[in-house]
This record gives C-alpha cells, structure tokens and sequence, in this order.
C-alpha cells in the first residue's frame, strides 16, 4: 500500500515538473520573441515598411475605403513596388500616385 502510494506521488511530481518545464520554456522562447523584436535587422524591416506605407497615402486610402480581391491587392503592391525601384535606380525617387 506504501509503495502505491509512493508511485503515485512520485508520478504525479514527475507530469508536474514535466508541465513546470515547459512552462519555464515558453516563458523563455515568449520573452526572446519580445526582445527580437526590437533588435536591428527587425528594427529595420519595420521602419523600411513604415517609410514605404507613409510615403503611399493615396493607396492607404483606396485600401481603407473599398475592398480588394486578392488579385488587384497583389497587381497595384507589385505596380507600386515596381515604380519605387525603378525611380530608386534611376536616382530620382518621388512619390507614387495611383
């Protein structure tokens, strides 16, 4: 009876420091995830897609004022990503209105 009583016990600290594990690591992979997201390389993809869409405010209006399909979304970002290397190429960067 002791020994049942023993393995029970001990059973149920072992799937308790199981579940604590895991826990702990979430927590840990939570908080990278939190501290990633300020480093450079993604600093700098956000601020390189925050110039972008400052830089479009006619397109940020068509988008919040009528509804896309999936096609004309991807042929006027493709349209206007096009533009922008282009005129960044070529030296004479402006302003895209579509």
């Amino acid at each position: 009876m002791l020994a049942l009583t023993v393995a029970l016990i001990s059973a149920g600290k072992y799937f308790y420091d199981k579940a604590e594990v895991a826990a702990h690591e979430a927590r840990t992979r939570s908080i990278s995830y939190i501290e990633s997201y300020g480093v450079d390389p993604v600093l700098e993809a956000r601020e390189a897609l925050y110039t972008f869409w400052a830089g479009q405010p006619e397109l940020i209006k068509i988008f919040g004022n009528q509804a896309l399909s999936e096609r004309q979304y991807k042929t006027m970002l493709y349209t206007t990503l096009f533009h922008k290397i282009r005129d960044l190429r070529s030296g004479h960067p402006r302003r895209i209105f579509l």
